[in-house]
């Protein structure tokens, strides 16, 4: 997973440096912005993906076979209502925002009307894999689903390169091609489960009492997640209306780095989830609590160190990857590297709800946190204030949500949350702070990148130490070094 997460990380921004050569910085930005309406509820498939993926995982804790075929079936037909919602719900929203607010260029909105309707149908088809896309992972074949997303990020590169190919408009071909490619890696993925799993056998088999237990778990998981997209997305429509596609280029640049730190975060989600949710269905409370604390910890360290490296040599960085730094990128970058690590402490905590199957109190309070920050943006550009600001926000927000959904875990999950904060937070905090002295001083004071690296290095030095020792037990010092070890 770990091959796949490096190999499409290069590949991705290598990707987007010839994305912005090949359509240009105007028509990079709108197609960030159009392709953000649909985005917007595109994250249904993967709430659906991991709801499925958590039936079937828990009815593997349970040693209840006969109930996979049961899970897979009564996931499509979920699937398939979801898909006539969402068809309806986005050409409502999304063509009206087309034709009342976008702001594009004169004689680029045909182009913006069909990238939105390539993207719409994209993401109903991506819709229906879902349930395929959950039993490969559920049974854990992790060699074949990393080794189709590193076909699907070479693929995607080999699009961009054909596009002066193309003598047509390349933004409308760029959609077109993307959408060709997800429908035969889709292909793909079907005939692998067809032909590996033997509940994949779709029937028409019905159970009222489950069917109502899935979708009540993957509505109120749709409904938080769906605020996490409207946050994002919502956001660059804000940013579309008050700065125009250029700032959406920097935003959509921006973001090619935060999905890729989000790539390290969900490679282990991916591993770890199957092994959580079948711990707790086996009725091994306590261990699926430490499997929480310790990966909180370790998906904390591997973003941070991360967002050390990158925020110390933001410009040089950016410079290399596309050639010059765009308007606005190395302040947009900033705060979405330190909105990252509150990220990263978060996805456990969504392990954590995910085995116990309780999310109602869970993501009504989150949707309605998340969004916040839209609204709040729309007020800050409005009287003035610069376009960075509505990524503060966004860096605010989440911590506070952060701190309610612990509360929120310990009346739902039973998380002994004095616990939580001596294991997870104070540890996180403290080499969190350790950093920000030491970007403080290097972001002030330093002008040379001699010093900068050393900098770089005693803050990387400093956060792993600390973190070794002051923030890991002695049962998980052990299980790092067994993972140490191995890898080499």
């Amino acid at each position: 997973m770990y091959i796949r997460m490096v190999v499409i990380m290069l590949v991705s921004l290598y990707t987007s440096r010839i994305i912005l050569q090949n359509l240009g910085i105007v028509d990079y930005g709108i197609y960030n912005v159009v392709g953000s309406l649909v985005v917007m509820f595109h994250s249904v498939k993967t709430i659906f993906t991991s709801s499925t993926q958590r039936y079937i995982n828990y009815e593997m804790g349970k040693g209840n076979k006969a109930a996979l075929n049961l899970v897979f079936n009564l996931s499509l037909k979920i699937n398939l209502l979801i898909g006539v919602l969402f068809f309806i719900l986005v050409e409502i929203v999304g063509l009206w925002f087309i034709h009342t607010h976008i702001n594009v260029p004169e004689g680029r909105l045909f182009a913006a009307q069909c990238v939105f309707q390539v993207s719409v149908i994209s993401a109903i088809f991506s819709l229906m894999m879902t349930s395929f896309d959950a039993i490969i992972i559920a049974h854990e074949h992790m060699g074949f689903y990393a080794g189709m997303s590193v076909v699907d990020v070479f693929v995607k590169l080999g699009i961009v390169f054909s596009l002066p190919l193309f003598p047509n408009d390349r933004l409308i071909t760029y959609a077109l091609l993307l959408f060709l490619a997800s429908v035969v890696i889709s292909a793909v993925r079907f005939l692998y489960c067809r032909v590996k799993f033997e509940e994949v056998a779709i029937k028409n088999v019905w159970d009222k009492k489950y069917f109502h237990e899935m979708t009540v778990f993957a509505g109120w998981n749709f409904f938080g997640n769906t605020a996490y997209a409207l946050t994002h997305n919502g956001i660059n429509m804000v940013l579309n209306v008050f700065g125009g596609p250029v700032v959406n280029a920097a935003r959509g640049i921006v973001f090619q780095v935060n999905a890729a730190l989000q790539q390290l975060i969900n490679n282990l989600s991916i591993v770890i989830k199957p092994f959580a949710i079948r711990t707790y269905a086996e009725g091994n409370i306590q261990k699926a609590f430490d499997v929480l604390y310790l990966s909180s910890k370790v998906y904390f360290l591997i973003q941070l160190l991360v967002v050390i490296i990158l925020s110390f040599f933001t410009k040089e960085i950016i410079t290399f990857w596309l050639g010059h730094v765009p308007p606005y990128v190395v302040s947009f970058l900033i705060f979405i590297l330190w909105y990252s690590l509150i990220r990263a402490v978060h996805n456990p905590l969504d392990i954590l709800f995910y085995s116990v199957g309780d999310m109602k109190y869970y993501q009504l309070f989150e949707g309605i946190c998340l969004s916040l920050p839209v609204v709040l943006s729309y007020f800050l550009l409005k009287n003035g204030y610069p376009f960075y600001s509505v990524f503060f926000i966004q860096f605010v927000v989440e911590a506070v949500n952060f701190v309610c959904i612990s509360v929120i875990a310990r009346y739902v999950c039973g998380l002994h949350l004095i616990h939580f904060v001596r294991r997870v937070y104070v540890p996180c905090v403290v080499v969190f702070l350790f950093y920000l002295i030491h970007f403080y001083y290097v972001f002030v004071y330093v002008d040379t990148y001699t010093v900068k690296l050393m900098m770089m290095l005693s803050s990387i030095a400093i956060v792993i130490a600390t973190m070794y020792w002051g923030g890991f037990n002695q049962d998980e010092k052990l299980i790092i070094r067994k993972m140490v070890r191995s890898v080499f």
